[in-house]
């Protein structure tokens, strides 16, 4: 039997090798990104409105989630991956009756 090398993973790829892809979100997709911005955003102002504090800290709230929503739906990758996740998941089930 001869005598072989046995090599470790990080022998043959190293740490700090990065695999990188650019996608060009088409019109359905942005459409679902703008139908999560208007529901989250409505279903926030909601919540804040039946809170008991004083209108003008009702107001500020509004506007800063509004602002991290934005953020979120239009600019964060992760978030706008979940969003359009979901939405295929919901297409692409199956019912049974």
């Amino acid at each position: 039997m001869e005598n072989k090398e046995i090599r470790m993973i990080e022998d043959v790829v190293k740490i700090t090798d990065k695999l990188e892809a650019q996608v060009k979100r088409g019109k359905a997709s942005f459409d679902y990104f703008v139908i999560s911005y208007a529901s989250l955003s409505t279903f926030s102002a909601v919540v804040v409105s039946v809170l008991e504090i004083r209108w003008f800290y009702k107001v500020a709230l509004i506007f800063i989630i509004a602002f991290f929503l934005f953020y979120l739906c239009f600019f964060n990758n992760r978030f706008r991956n979940k969003i359009v996740g979901i939405m295929s998941k919901s297409q692409d089930k199956i019912e049974k009756y």
